[in-house]
């Protein structure tokens, strides 16, 4: 009997522990916009809520099929949902940044609509030029098989330096902050912004000798460790009220 459970592909662990942090963060953030009409938790919403989406196309498919074109579309459809999340997170980058400055914004808003573009024909190209497949390694393991080209993974850098420069943000707005749980909160929010972004931009400089199974490892517990931090000062600041 298939068991969907037993085809999790090792080196995309991150999607499936991802899926519940984004999903939590998504309706956080738009929660917390709806009480305090911030913009960078409206964002911050957005991009827990799409990348929820990405994930889930990205990992369902793989669980249930080995068809590569199954699973090369759903990976398109995955990378322009993430995309779709990069911008958002522009967005806020840009609104911590360049809120009162017009002409940057403009410059910015400009490079980020070139630049997605640009990200969007690669990953359409690649994926068509070099389906994505499945396959088990010889300890038994699932792996999806994709292609990474040096232009690709430069450009993805590009877009996930976006995560440093919102990780520094928030690193620098916890310090301001009275309440406690709240400071822990905001400084694990950096933390896991911090190390996603610096595992993608570093990407290009050791894309010949990457570990994809330490890799996603390395962005499943980073993902797991500041959520429990994040949901575990948030039951606290309730019981503190």
């Amino acid at each position: 009997m298939y068991n969907a459970l037993m085809h999790i592909p090792l080196n995309a662990i991150h999607w499936y522990v991802g899926i519940p942090f984004t999903l939590f963060i998504g309706f956080r953030g738009l929660l917390q916009y709806k009480k305090d009409k911030n913009k960078l938790n409206q964002y911050l919403g957005l991009i827990g809520i799409f990348y929820t989406l990405c994930f889930l196309t990205y990992g369902i498919p793989a669980l249930f099929f080995e068809n590569s074109t199954v699973l090369t579309l759903s990976t398109i459809l995955g990378d322009i949902l993430q995309f779709v999340a990069l911008f958002v997170v522009w967005l806020a980058v840009i609104r911590a940044y360049a809120a009162k400055r017009p002409f940057l914004k403009g410059i910015m808003l400009t490079l980020i609509v070139i630049l997605l573009g640009l990200s969007a024909y690669l990953s359409i190209s690649t994926n068509l030029s070099n389906p994505v497949t499945i396959s088990q390694s010889v300890d038994g393991g699932w792996v999806l098989n994709f292609y990474f080209s040096g232009i690709y993974a430069v450009v993805t850098a590009m877009q996930y330096s976006s995560f440093l420069l919102l990780a520094f943000f928030f690193a620098s707005q916890a310090k301001f902050t009275n309440d406690y749980y709240k400071k822990i909160r905001v400084y694990s929010i950096a933390t896991i912004l911090f190390i996603i972004g610096a595992v993608y931009v570093l990407q290009p400089a050791i894309i010949s000798t990457l570990d994809f199974r330490s890799t996603t490892l390395i962005l499943a517990l980073n993902i797991v460790i500041a959520g429990l931090f994040i949901a575990g000062t948030l039951v606290m600041s309730n019981k503190k009220k």
